[in-house]
């Protein structure tokens, strides 16, 4: 039995190619991408791994989709959110509010105090 850090090594070797590699500005990695999307889309999956890749590759594609729509649905949500709000204009001839029970208290001892120190 062996190790679980063990790898274990395929009998055949896949070219693997690192997507770093792939710079999608070169038009020769434009190329290689390409081709690589037609040998997938040709290919019948046969073995039960290639099955299994397969499938696997359609529900990421599948939460890939979902996943942009939701982040379309937040811009969206948040470019409206941001949008600035003009602040009202108080009309002119509108009339004023009551003074609160403070204000008229405070009036009143201030003008009173006011008598009281004619000086200050």
């Amino acid at each position: 039995m062996q190790n679980e850090n063990e790898q274990i090594k395929a009998p055949y070797n896949i070219p693997q190619t690192p997507l770093d590699d792939l710079d999608d500005t070169d038009a020769e990695s434009k190329a290689k991408a390409a081709n690589y999307d037609n040998i997938i889309l040709q290919s019948i999956p046969k073995s039960e791994l290639e099955i299994a890749q397969a499938d696997k590759l359609r529900r990421q594609d599948s939460q890939i989709k979902r996943i942009r729509a939701e982040v379309k649905k937040l811009t969206n949500f948040i470019s409206k959110r941001k949008q600035t709000y003009k602040r009202k204009r108080k009309d002119g001839e509108a009339p004023t509010r009551a003074l609160s029970a403070y204000n008229i208290f405070v009036r009143e001892r201030f003008s009173k105090l006011a008598e009281e120190n004619d000086n200050a």
